[in-house]
């Protein structure tokens, strides 16, 4: 009978966990424990903290603005202008007629963001977007081009991002 070696795994002993460093729940237990000592950490903690959700809401709103400022173009450009309609925020829509969106005798060729959104206000709630739009009057073939100065306002209530500036006129 042959003896059998054994393989470089067999002959090892079982290795202790690795201690990895204190996580947050060690943390946080280790600042309650001591809050009779100094409220300093635990004030730390909260700032840390209410830093972070600002960070998280900052970056939620930057998505839905990017989300409603391409929506919106990609309306304009294929002709749904009822959706389009829909981003103009509610006073603007309440002083132009329903029909402003309703381009029969426009043909949109080109939509190009020329300078991306920019959160323009200092509480995050309002941007600014320039487009240049390509448009064919279907009247005269003629191929136009205008600059489109966009204004978008975030709605605390729920809505999102709404355009507040008047939507662009085909000249």
């Amino acid at each position: 009978s042959r003896s059998h070696e054994p393989l470089p795994f067999e002959d090892e002993k079982p290795r202790e966990p690795q201690r990895s460093a204190p996580g947050v729940k060690n943390l946080m237990l280790n600042l309650v424990t001591n809050m009779n000592k100094s409220p300093l950490p635990l004030l730390l903690v909260f700032a840390l903290l209410s830093s972070g959700c600002a960070h998280v809401r900052k970056e939620k709103k930057t998505q839905g603005l990017t989300a409603a400022t391409y929506a919106y173009g990609n309306a304009l450009r294929w002709g749904y202008y009822d959706t389009a309609w829909n981003y103009l925020d509610p006073v603007i829509r309440s002083r132009l007629p329903p029909d402003q969106l309703q381009l029969k005798a426009i043909r949109l060729t080109g939509y190009e963001v020329v300078q991306p959104p920019l959160l323009v206000a200092e509480d995050q709630d309002q941007a600014e977007q320039w487009v240049q739009i390509d448009y064919v009057r279907q009247d005269t073939q003629v191929v136009r081009s205008l600059t489109d100065h966009q204004v978008w306002r975030y709605d605390e209530a729920g809505s999102g991002w709404r355009l507040t500036s008047d939507p662009p006129r085909f000249p």
